[in-house]
């Protein structure tokens, strides 16, 4: 008697590896350089304020900037393990970590409101500061606190408040982003789990959250030299943060110069 055809099975290690195969492949440099890189500049930010930090308000972007190493490390982990959309909601969060960075400053009076909330349940500026409760009216507020004027703080804010937006779609279940996610389909069968980077919506999710990650980072860490470092820290901070910079711009311009060839390849040949 003829044994009926099973599907094939996929096991997830094996599933993972591939998702960061794909990637790497995709840009070595955006999947695989610029994490080291974030990693080794935010682990310097944390060194110096450990050594310098004298102030309640040094001492919340300590710990902001360890929670965002963390979630930098967690993105690379859910994109190398085929999780893009997942890892967009986490660079959704490094955005209102980095922005509540920008926001404190080093105001002690907003670092010790900071310290004294205890309550997990409840939003720390809808209480004490009704006309900071959003996050677009901090993000503006924070610009202005590192010598902006208010048309340039609000323009940079908008752009920012956007990529939020465009980020939070995955953190709230957008059917734009849900209906790239999964799973993926091989030789005919869909294989329910984790994405391997074959289709162009997954790969652009993966692309962004990695970009994000590296711009709040930059955006981060010259915050902490603006408000609370200076003297050789700061020069030393700044270079780092600006190759950083430089190197996340100019892999992103590959990429989705590589990806729009690629489109325009695939649709002449169709």
């Amino acid at each position: 008697m003829e044994q009926p055809t099973q599907s094939p099975r996929y096991s997830l290690p094996d599933i993972h590896t591939r998702a960061n195969a794909a990637l790497v492949d995709l840009s070595k440099g955006l999947f695989e350089e610029l994490p080291v890189m974030i990693d080794d500049l935010l682990g310097n930010v944390v060194e110096v304020l450990i050594k310098t930090k004298t102030s309640k308000s040094q001492n919340v972007a300590l710990m902001t900037v360890l929670r965002l190493k963390q979630e930098a490390h967690a993105i690379r982990i859910l994109l190398g393990h085929g999780y893009p959309a997942q890892a967009m909601s986490l660079a959704a969060n490094m955005i209102e970590i980095t922005y509540e960075l920008l926001f404190m400053g080093n105001d002690e009076a907003k670092a010790d409101i900071w310290d004294r909330h205890v309550e997990p349940g409840k939003k720390l500026w809808n209480r004490q500061n009704q006309q900071y409760a959003r996050i677009d009216q901090r993000m503006v507020e924070g610009w202005k606190a590192m010598g902006m004027t208010q048309e340039e703080a609000k323009e940079q804010a908008d752009a920012d408040y956007f990529a939020y937006g465009l980020l939070c779609d995955a953190k709230h279940g957008n059917p734009v982003i849900n209906k790239a996610t999964g799973g993926f389909i091989e030789n005919g069968v869909l294989v329910v789990g984790p994405q391997v980077y074959q289709e162009k919506p997954e790969i652009l999710q993966a692309v962004y959250a990695a970009n994000m990650t590296a711009r709040m980072t930059v955006l981060a860490v010259r915050a902490i030299i603006y408000f609370h470092l200076g003297g050789v820290f700061s020069g030393t901070l700044f270079d780092e943060s600006e190759t950083l910079n430089m190197f996340r711009k100019t892999q992103m311009l590959t990429v989705m110069a590589e990806a729009e060839a690629a489109e325009t390849t695939n649709s002449s040949d169709q």
